[in-house]
């Protein structure tokens, strides 16, 4: 999901480059690929301020890997950067804003009542993400 933030937009190939990536990555194969990122419908979530929002079955499969941030932005080698995102910045931090960016341009076509960078930053955990490196 890090390195292929097209999944979160709404182009027709958006799920091209991911059975690529679990394949290099992950030495993982999938021939549902498709329905394990577009099946799940909605969730709701409630943001920092306790508002409710309506986000698509992806978006909460993102938030709940949060958690994870930190390792993958940590471990993920430049070349993986590099040929996923065409770019690599030495400093993580730079890298978890670069993501969010990219987040945020991929799903600007979405439904969404608000931006998952938004949600993201707020996560308790997402301060943590690249601390120290």
């Amino acid at each position: 999901m890090i390195l292929c933030p097209e999944i979160f937009g709404q182009g027709t190939k958006k799920y091209e480059r991911v059975p690529l990536a679990m394949l290099e990555l992950g030495d993982c194969v999938s021939s549902n690929v498709r329905d394990v990122f577009s099946a799940g419908g909605q969730s709701k979530v409630l943001d920092h301020a306790g508002r409710e929002h309506v986000i698509r079955g992806i978006d909460a499969k993102l938030l709940a890997l949060t958690p994870l941030f930190s390792q993958v932005f940590q471990e993920l080698e430049e070349e993986a950067f590099m040929l996923y995102w065409g770019e690599f910045h030495e400093d993580c931090a730079f890298r978890l804003e670069r993501f969010l960016t990219m987040l945020d341009q991929e799903s600007a076509g979405s439904l969404l009542d608000i931006r998952l960078s938004q949600l993201l930053r707020k996560m308790p955990f997402i301060d943590e993400v690249c601390r120290g490196k």
